[in-house]
């Protein structure tokens, strides 16, 4: 299909070449930023004029710079090292593979499996609902976004640790995993645009505490290089849902994933949780806010 010559598929190349690009080019302007950390003022000397004090030197601060490579070997010793951050980082990956194949893929193809006419799609019909049924599911993802934002800051945000990926987690995913089943059956387009929004926000926001807590326990000496890291991931899971859509991967083929996905963020909550079980109930909790 075109419009005014030019193909729909040569569309989506560009735009996921460009995407491509772009991660390349953040990669590469990462990998050669400086890498400069400062040591804490341990003994300092003042100098003392009345009123107004100051500090004039201090006896230990320093800076020093590292090479690309060896903070990049010293952040990945330290991220491996520290088993919460370990663990929590490991953690966001299944959850925002599903959170990305339902919010991508799932959002683009649900409209078509509500009520269609089975009328030629035109302008004049909207696609034959299509973008009528866009603009619904927008609506009640919206409507979601703001529920599970709500339950995130009252709740969700005040939940241990340990509570959270030993027993939370693993309820939440297994209930919402169960609900998405409903995604590839038969169902009315109300249904379908409330499991999917209840999907979407709830993954996006149990995404956000397994980032949140890694960043609570990651060393502010190589929270730049976790930050690259954590949004590489986001972005990783985003180019691959997109290369699977341009080569015309099936819509059921993608809910399948999602499964699988929801399915090693269970079995891996679980793992966390009772493995490291000490660990995570050592940690204050006042971090994790």
């Amino acid at each position: 299909m075109s419009y005014n010559g030019v193909s729909f598929g040569w569309t989506k190349i560009f735009f996921f070449t460009t995407s491509c690009l772009y991660t390349l080019v953040s990669v590469w302007c990462a990998a050669i930023m400086p890498k400069t950390y400062y040591t804490p003022c341990v003994k300092c000397e003042w100098e003392n004029l009345g009123e107004d004090t100051h500090l004039l030197h201090s006896t230990q601060e320093y800076e020093e710079t590292l090479s690309v490579f060896a903070y990049i070997k010293n952040s990945v010793k330290h991220i491996w090292n520290t088993e919460q951050l370990r663990g929590a980082l490991i953690h966001t990956i299944p959850v925002i593979l599903a959170y990305s194949v339902l919010s991508s893929a799932g959002s683009l193809f649900m409209p078509s499996r509500g009520d269609i006419p089975n009328i030629t799609p035109s302008r004049d019909n909207y696609c034959a609902g299509y973008l009528i049924n866009s603009c619904y599911q927008a609506i009640f993802m919206n409507i979601m976004y703001i529920a599970a934002s709500l339950f995130f800051y009252f709740i969700m945000r005040r939940i241990k640790p340990f509570d959270f990926y030993a027993k939370w987690y693993p309820y939440m995913g297994l209930v919402l995993g169960v609900a998405s089943i409903v995604l590839v059956l038969p169902a009315p387009s109300v249904v379908l645009y409330l499991v999917l929004s209840v999907n979407v926000s709830g993954y996006w926001f149990m995404f956000l505490y397994s980032r949140y807590f890694a960043i609570a326990n990651v060393d502010q000496r190589y929270y730049g290089f976790y930050g690259f890291l954590n949004q590489y991931i986001q972005t990783f899971s985003s180019l691959c849902v997109t290369f699977l859509y341009t080569v015309k991967f099936s819509e059921n083929n993608f809910l399948y994933i999602s499964y699988g996905a929801i399915a090693v963020s269970v079995l891996w909550s679980l793992f966390f949780g009772w493995n490291y079980r000490q660990k995570l109930e050592d940690v204050s909790q006042e971090k994790c806010y």
